[in-house]
């Protein structure tokens, strides 16, 4: 589906390598139980990880930089 105008794609990453799309910020904190802008912060690399996941906007690199971070 194509987010709504002002809605940016997110991807969230788990330190194991698997990635789950979601079409917000919103979704992908409803879907979490944790507030869309806290994943805002860890997509706008402000945070680097939140609850053990890390979230970027749809087009930008996650490499794996945090893997060794602890939950």
């Amino acid at each position: 589906p194509i987010a709504s105008s002002g809605q940016r794609p997110v991807i969230k990453f788990s330190f194991d390598g698997k990635k789950y799309h979601y079409n917000s910020l919103t979704e992908a904190g409803l879907a979490n139980n944790v507030h869309r802008k806290s994943v805002g912060h860890v997509a706008s690399k402000q945070l680097r990880q939140l609850k053990g996941f890390v979230y970027r906007y749809k087009g930008d690199t996650y490499k794996g930089e945090y893997a060794g971070l602890a939950r």
